[in-house]
């Protein structure tokens, strides 16, 4: 089947989702200058998909500009495309921040970190996940049998994090049903909250080319254990 290879160019919201469009990879070069067009209302989706009470309606324009040092390449290897996809700010027109861009509040934050304290962030995180349905018999957490029942999972995910420039660290099989752990390497100033985001979009996309579905969920059953993300 032919074939004109596309980047996603995504934003990172306030409801935990990574939102965009895609344009051709010839493009990158233009659209790291120009970015894609974007509407303010989009800030608003939820989770859910509706669109929160907001003063935009369906007024403005915006600009999502793709950060070339974001470009994340993942090939599974396994005769499915090959993932791209950038993380990029949210600008007006005229190229200065949007005031409501998740990604220029944070570069923003840590300027003023910098400028008051002398600071600067060096970060990581530890995301868990679930699968699901869960289907883990008891007496697995943190042990090789329920590390062994995902091994093949946890090398692909490795790997794919890898490819996409991020410095695996470690898995493992965390406390609740189905539930894990993975973690990546130390990084400084946006670089932790951009590999966040790739993180976890990276992990659903592994697991759904071994037809498994992961979340991030905080939590699946008030029975069992919360998921969470910590920071260090």
């Amino acid at each position: 089947m032919i074939s004109d290879p596309l980047v996603f160019a995504a934003t990172s919201d306030i409801a935990g989702k990574m939102r965009g469009k895609a344009f051709p990879l010839s493009h990158v070069e233009k659209r790291s200058g120009r970015g894609v067009g974007w509407t303010p209302t989009n800030v608003q989706i939820t989770c859910f998909d509706a669109i929160a009470e907001s003063p935009f309606g369906a007024l403005g324009d915006l600009l999502l500009v793709p950060d070339a040092d974001t470009m994340a390449t993942v090939d599974f290897d396994d005769a499915g495309p090959v993932e791209r996809m950038a993380i990029g700010d949210i600008t007006n027109l005229d190229g200065a921040p949007w005031a409501c861009c998740t990604r220029s509040i944070l570069k923003q934050a840590l300027a003023r970190l910098k400028r008051v304290a002398g600071l600067e962030l060096i970060a990581a995180f530890e995301h868990e996940f679930q699968f699901r349905p869960t289907m883990t018999a008891p007496g697995q957490a943190y042990t090789l049998q329920g590390f062994t029942r995902r091994r093949a999972f946890a090398e692909a995910l490795m790997a794919a994090l890898a490819q996409a420039g991020l410095g695996p660290d470690t898995f493992m099989k965390e406390y609740g049903p189905d539930q894990y752990e993975i973690t990546v390497t130390p990084t400084r100033g946006v670089t932790p909250a951009d590999q966040a985001a790739l993180l976890r979009e990276i992990t659903r996309m592994t697991a759904a080319r071994v037809g498994e579905q992961a979340t991030f969920a905080p939590i699946l059953d008030p029975e069992t254990s919360a998921t969470a993300c910590t920071s260090t």
